[in-house]
């Protein structure tokens, strides 16, 4: 069946699959009964936007105009000023054949399948390519990463005994995110000096029974 989505922006840039301003969950109270996660660094960021942290929680339900869509992953974020609307990304537009109508100022969703992702299987990390080095630039709270003490800026020297300076950073991002990859090793350095970690991955939203 095909959908009609509401006041929403369509982001193809971005992986993930809701983004909403950071006021939707800090000045509205819309998320206060769920489980609700902070980052220190940042996950996503644009350009000319400060604030150094995002959000992440699952949403029971969100409603697109006709689409209702259960139990998704939904990012906070400070948003560009042009952008007024949450965002929708790749994660979500890659279940939907999109058609848009210019002249009519609409989209067209039609279902492929109905499989959004509602968990992180994550060490918790986010890092980012810097002069030839390999960054953390975000840790969720409370994840394997930060609770073995993983600090904003350290540098990745290897990653599952591979050397990141070798490595893309889609290639570091894909070990990061793959779940068929059940246990990341770290070589790490900062000021204290270098240290080796092994994490292992786990779902960072609790799940509820049924």
């Amino acid at each position: 069946m095909i959908k009609v989505i509401g006041n929403m922006m369509i982001d193809t840039g971005s992986p993930f699959a809701v983004v909403c301003p950071l006021s939707v969950i800090e000045d509205k109270g819309v998320f206060n009964k769920q489980e609700v996660i902070k980052s220190r660094g940042t996950f996503l960021k644009w350009p000319f936007t400060t604030a150094d942290y995002n959000y992440i929680s699952k949403a029971k339900t969100l409603r697109f105009g006709d689409l209702t869509v259960d139990n998704i992953l939904v990012y906070f974020a400070e948003l560009p000023a042009m952008f007024t609307s949450p965002l929708l990304g790749k994660e979500f537009l890659e279940h939907y054949i999109t058609t848009i109508d210019f002249a009519e100022n609409k989209v067209f969703l039609e279902q492929i399948d109905d499989e959004f992702k509602d968990n992180l299987y994550s060490v918790g990390l986010a890092v980012k390519k810097l002069e030839n080095k390999t960054i953390v630039r975000g840790i969720w709270q409370n994840s394997p990463a930060d609770q073995c003490g993983i600090q904003i800026n350290d540098e990745i020297i290897s990653i599952n005994d591979q050397e990141t300076q070798k490595l893309t950073l889609h290639q570091i991002d894909s070990l990061l995110e793959d779940p068929a990859v059940p246990e990341i090793s770290l070589l790490l350095e900062n000021e204290g000096g270098v240290r080796s970690v092994t994490l292992e991955k786990k779902y960072l939203i609790r799940r509820q029974n049924k």
